[in-house]
């Protein structure tokens, strides 16, 4: 189930996985392909911010993801 969410901060694009992802460190969050993360931040690094739109997956505190994980939803 996915949901809207109401951010603190503005979503600047959403984005599809294209792969799973397993998390290796506490700030980031597993995701697999086909789901839709909300992005807030885009550092040049490769290593964006976001959220999970899958509520009963999301995990607070977990906000770091691979951009190269994703395409453009």
């Amino acid at each position: 189930m996915f949901c809207f969410l109401d951010f603190s901060v503005d979503v600047f694009v959403t984005v599809q996985a294209l792969y799973d992802y397993v998390a290796t460190i506490e700030e980031e969050f597993d995701f697999q392909a086909g789901d839709i993360i909300a992005v807030t931040s885009t550092p040049e690094d490769g290593w964006w911010s976001g959220e999970l739109l899958d509520e009963n997956r999301r995990q607070r505190g977990r906000h770091i993801f691979p951009s190269n994980f994703v395409t453009l939803f």
